[in-house]
């Protein structure tokens, strides 16, 4: 199955350098588990195989894309976004669009590992990352005898204690003391809904 995205207005972020704005084309390719499909040689990532080209507007000279380079794109759409990495390929056209001001160039690309996150559904499921895990936290002691809560996002219960841990020591909170509290894990996999505090004491 061969599926084509474009994007009028994409996000590249490069090392430090801020995010450029970039149209962008993705193909998406997922070979076929199918004994009477034609056959085809192409290098596949866990049975996809994903390229691209960026467009980019450049003033001045100021490009800071340069084949081999990786970097971070960003796609949005009606409030959905996708974020993956990609390396860059082969520059495959440029335009003068301004004479010593202003070139257009075009970029050749591979996305490279899973997606971080995919929203626009532009790889198939089974191809995205696992999941993290979304733990609430509503009975370590704070500074008052009031209702206290925390929220932590983890790939697991150990590295979510951790980071609750890390997070009471920077605000000065059961410094000292044994960190005793309960990690509740919520179900990402359903709608709903938490009420964490009714403001009752």
């Amino acid at each position: 199955m061969r599926d084509f995205h474009t994007f009028e207005k994409g996000g590249l972020t490069i090392g430090q350098h801020r995010q450029i704005e970039t149209k962008v084309q993705l193909e998406v390719v997922t070979k076929e588990d199918d004994e009477w499909a034609d056959d085809d040689d192409g290098a596949y990532d866990d049975g996809v195989r994903a390229t691209g080209e960026l467009q980019v507007d450049v003033w001045f000279n100021n490009n800071i894309i340069k084949k081999g380079a990786t970097g971070l794109l960003d796609l949005h759409y009606e409030g959905e976004k996708s974020r993956f990495n990609i390396v860059i390929m082969d520059m495959t056209h440029v335009e003068v669009i301004v004479p010593n001001k202003q070139k257009r160039y075009w970029w050749s690309f591979h996305p490279v590992g899973k997606p971080l996150c995919d929203g626009l559904e532009l790889f198939p499921y089974n191809y995205k990352r696992q999941p993290l895990k979304v733990f609430t936290v509503t009975n370590f002691i704070g500074r008052w005898p009031v209702g206290v809560t925390a929220v932590v996002v983890a790939n697991n219960r150990k590295e979510a204690r951790k980071l609750v841990d890390a997070v009471l020591d920077k605000k000065g909170l059961m410094v000292g003391q044994e960190k005793k509290y309960d990690l509740d894990e919520l179900d990402i996999c359903a709608p709903g809904a938490v009420i964490l505090h009714d403001g009752s004491f």
